[in-house]
């Protein structure tokens, strides 16, 4: 005759209900969590920051940027930004070894605890280092186009003029200068000044240097030309109803003017007026008078030969 139950059994064989309901309510929130914790998204061209020893410079090295996936759940992946993430290389330890080549794994990266990384791509990192030394090179500043015609920039002047390299010895050996980020000059037609930032000496390598922008300073000037005038006749200027007969001696002039090129190369002699002021002068008088030439905005005289000539006025005969 099989034993009675237990009251412990009785109480087991009570709650199998209960049981089953509890096992399926674990594995569903299992599955709930899972679901949360699941959510994957690949970051690109994250930056490889390499921690060097002392007196050591990156000569060469084979990535720049790399790709991290992780993982984590959706609210914490929507919040995460690229800056967070961090991916660090630490050669501190590889004086001995100037041309290491890193595994690239998970244990690579710095991100917040609500998030993991699963990979990185590529998976390894070739570096070459060398001896770190200084050099002072000269900074150029790099231009894009050209003031509109007419225009010419007549100087520039970069604040400070040069920059001190920190890095690699034979790399710094073939760098004679650093530019600038380009400047634009396309519709430019007055003086000005900016900051602009410096462009690193190369891209494989790094190379630090004692100051990152510098001033820079554009002088523009209008494009002159010169252009001389032979033999230009003289005119008087006479008081209304005047009758009296002039001459001049002698009785033209050579003018020179200077100006923006487009006016100055449009004038002709024909166009070109010279007169003396006879207003106050009085019949049977001979004096030496100024010669004036009146010209457009934009063109200046740089001389009259002869400034000045002799005005004889007498009356005119019945």
């Amino acid at each position: 005759m099989a034993a009675e139950p237990t009251p412990f059994m009785k109480l087991i064989g009570h709650r199998k209900g209960l049981k089953i309901l509890a096992i399926a309510l674990a594995t569903a929130t299992w599955y709930y969590i899972r679901e949360l914790t699941s959510f994957e998204e690949t970051f690109t061209d994250i930056p490889v920051e390499v921690l060097l020893p002392d007196g050591w410079a990156i000569q060469e090295r084979s990535v720049n940027n790399v790709e991290v996936m992780v993982r984590g759940s959706q609210a914490d992946i929507r919040a995460l930004n690229k800056s967070q993430i961090r991916v660090q290389v630490d050669l501190r330890d590889y004086a001995k070894k100037p041309q290491p080549v890193v595994k690239l794994d998970r244990s690579n990266v710095a991100l917040p605890r609500s998030v993991r990384a699963m990979f990185v791509d590529p998976g390894e990192i070739a570096i070459t280092l060398d001896r770190e030394v200084d050099k002072i090179v000269p900074i150029r500043v790099d231009q894009l186009g050209q003031p509109p015609d007419g225009f010419d920039i007549e100087s520039i002047q970069v604040t400070p003029s040069s920059v001190t390299l920190h890095g690699p010895e034979r790399r710094l050996a073939a760098v004679e200068f650093v530019r600038t980020v380009p400047i634009d000059m396309e519709g430019r037609i007055r003086s000005f000044q900016l900051n602009r930032a410096l462009m690193a000496p190369g891209d494989n390598w790094q190379a630090r240097m004692d100051i990152d922008r510098v001033r820079v300073e554009f002088i523009i000037v209008e494009r002159a030309s010169r252009q001389d005038f032979t033999n230009v006749p003289i005119r008087a200027m006479m008081p209304p109803g005047s009758s009296a007969n002039v001459s001049f001696f002698p009785a033209t002039v050579n003018v020179s003017l200077k100006g923006r090129t487009d006016m100055v190369s449009n004038l002709s002699a024909r166009a070109l007026h010279a007169y003396v002021n006879c207003t106050d002068l009085k019949p049977g008088t001979t004096e030496s008078m100024p010669v004036e030439v009146p010209i457009a905005s934009g063109v200046n005289i740089i001389a009259i030969d002869p400034p000045a000539v002799r005005v004889t006025i007498r009356e005119r005969a019945p």
